[in-house]
């Protein structure tokens, strides 16, 4: 996802050490205007005044407006966020998790059932010990090796477009 195709809203789910560690890995892009929002949904109140988001939306808000989805809510909630946003996203999203666990978050990949959009389970190599947006930081994913599972028809298109945003982060 080179400038012209990096997302223009990323919706990050799940603001704890891997989401807000996201969020704040993509903020030089926000700066330099390859992404415009990015909105975060997470029931912490402590989100918002972390700079790791703009603003903390709720899901039905950020499903309306990202067209990038990263799901990095505890591993047994993956599931029912995929089919939450599998089913609303809008033509052409993409839509990743960071969890460890790949199974069933491939297998409710696989039965969101769209050819229009890009599904890619994933699991980033690094982590802490320590969790919470308190944890977060921006440089948790340079030089990380990061799995990518794509899953569906678009497999090749999905792998192209989570290769990128991964390596826009710095993993």
């Amino acid at each position: 996802m080179s400038g012209m195709n990096a997302p223009r809203v990323v919706a990050i789910i799940g603001c704890g050490l891997m989401g807000g560690s996201l969020g704040k890995a993509l903020e030089g892009l926000v700066e330099q205007r390859l992404a415009v929002r990015m909105p975060g949904i997470d029931i912490d109140p402590k989100v918002g005044a972390s700079g790791a988001v703009d603003a903390i939306v709720d899901l039905d808000d950020a499903i309306d407006m990202a067209e990038c989805f990263i799901i990095a809510t505890p591993v047994g909630d993956i599931p029912s966020v995929i089919r939450t946003v599998g089913e609303r996203a809008r033509a052409g999203s993409l839509i990743m998790d960071v969890g460890s666990v790949k199974q069933p978050v491939v297998d409710a990949m696989e039965r969101v059932g769209r050819r229009d959009i890009d599904l890619v389970a994933g699991h980033p190599m690094c982590g802490s010990e320590f969790a919470g947006i308190d944890a977060a930081r921006g440089d948790l994913y340079a030089g990380a090796d990061w799995v990518l599972v794509p899953v569906g028809e678009q497999a090749y298109r999905a792998m192209e477009r989570a290769s990128s945003f991964v390596r826009m982060v710095g993993a």
